[in-house]
């Protein structure tokens, strides 16, 4: 941390008497150190705060939760490491099934607005830290300005290389529209009354990727977070899996257009969300109580057999599997198997000079291929 992040901690650690406990909202590019920061504060604002509420919006890189959640948490013991080392049942989760928001804004933003309403209900007299995505040009930056619409934030944090970029991205968030996706109607604070900090972004911003730096990427801790909270430890394959009737849930898909006889194919070896629905109806905002691998489908008997981190208990108020569009990485659907495994790796092939080349696609790790082994097969077609 800088000295100039330790003084804006500071500040807002201690509000002017007889105030209301702040709402600080962080914003940033991707790599610009808001997770770092956001765990900074929270620890900061323990130390005055019985505890401190986080409404984590960036689904590419959640802090409690594994990669495709929306939650509001309630923290009361400081944080340490990666978000893969302090996962923890928030107060209440929509599963969005995505990394990115860019597929459905409207459903993303009604899910911002549930949670903060139930902060706003319940949990007003703790101070808020709301985390928001890196995506700060174009649409990302329209759902943005919603956000901060919907919050009503007290403070905006912006971490920025220079002032030239605070002014131009703060300026156009300023002279956007109240509302572009018809979820809020009107604003409750005006954005002058709103403290605005622009503060340094961490050392390696806007570098190139191969920088050192940035030792680890989002995708690794979506990974890691994926494999702490399925407790990969044991593989999944020889964890025992929890049996559920077809006749008792109901199965949504938030973006595939599939027909509905082909809904159980296309959630069989993948992500759904346990959601729990009042009563049937459209896509909608629920509640969701935690993630499952579904394992197999027995058409037959009508049962699905699911892996999942949650008791009996919980399970027995699920009525709606939700599918999304993460799928399990491989590594989780590789390990403890024997021999080789199809669909899943890709040959080695010998390129010049003794080096050796391989098509990392369906790794998920990369799409370069090196060009002799493409000119090989070339040839050999020819």
């Amino acid at each position: 941390m800088t000295n100039q992040q330790e003084a804006v901690i500071e500040n807002l650690r201690t509000p002017p008497n007889d105030s209301c406990p702040p709402i600080v909202l962080l914003l940033g590019a991707r790599n610009s150190g808001k997770s770092t920061f956001s765990r900074f504060f929270v620890n900061r604002m323990l130390r005055s705060h019985q505890a401190v509420m986080y409404l984590d919006c960036d689904l590419g890189q959640s802090e409690f939760m594994p990669p495709g959640f929306l939650s509001l948490t309630k923290r009361s013991v400081p944080i340490f490491g990666t978000p893969c080392c302090h996962l923890q049942k928030p107060e209440k989760a929509y599963f969005i099934g995505d990394t990115t928001c860019q597929r459905d804004p409207h459903y993303y933003l009604l899910c911002i607005k549930e949670l903060y309403q139930l902060y706003n209900g319940k949990y007003s007299n703790f101070p808020l830290i709301v985390n928001t995505h890196g995506w700060l040009v174009g649409l990302g930056l329209m759902i943005i300005e919603c956000i901060c619409t919907i919050v009503n934030p007290s403070d905006i944090v912006l971490l920025a290389i220079t002032e030239k970029e605070f002014t131009e991205k703060f300026s156009t968030l300023l002279n956007a529209k109240a509302d572009y996706f018809g979820v809020v109607k009107e604003r409750k604070r005006s954005f002058s009354k709103v403290t605005v900090t622009n503060i340094h972004a961490v050392e390696g911003y806007k570098r190139k990727r191969k920088s050192k730096t940035l030792k680890y990427k989002a995708s690794f801790h979506r990974l890691m977070s994926l494999a702490v909270y399925f407790a990969c430890c044991t593989p999944i394959c020889f964890q025992a899996p929890y049996e559920v009737s077809l006749d008792d849930v109901q199965v949504e898909l938030l973006y595939d257009v599939v027909a509905k006889t082909q809904h159980l194919c296309a959630i069989n070896g993948n992500f759904v969300g346990l959601c729990v629905a009042d009563k049937p109806g459209p896509k909608r905002p629920l509640e969701c109580l935690g993630l499952a691998i579904v394992r197999a489908v027995d058409v037959g008997n009508r049962k699905l057999y699911i892996n999942t981190p949650l008791d009996a208990r919980e399970l027995e108020r699920v009525n709606v599997l939700q599918k999304g569009v993460i799928e399990i990485p491989i590594v989780m659907r590789t390990q403890g198997a024997y021999g080789h495994v199809p669909y899943t790796q890709q040959p080695v092939y010998s390129g010049s000079k003794g080096r050796r080349s391989v098509n990392r696609h369906i790794m998920g790790s990369g799409k370069k291929v090196n060009r002799l082994v493409k000119r090989k097969r070339l040839m050999r077609s020819r």
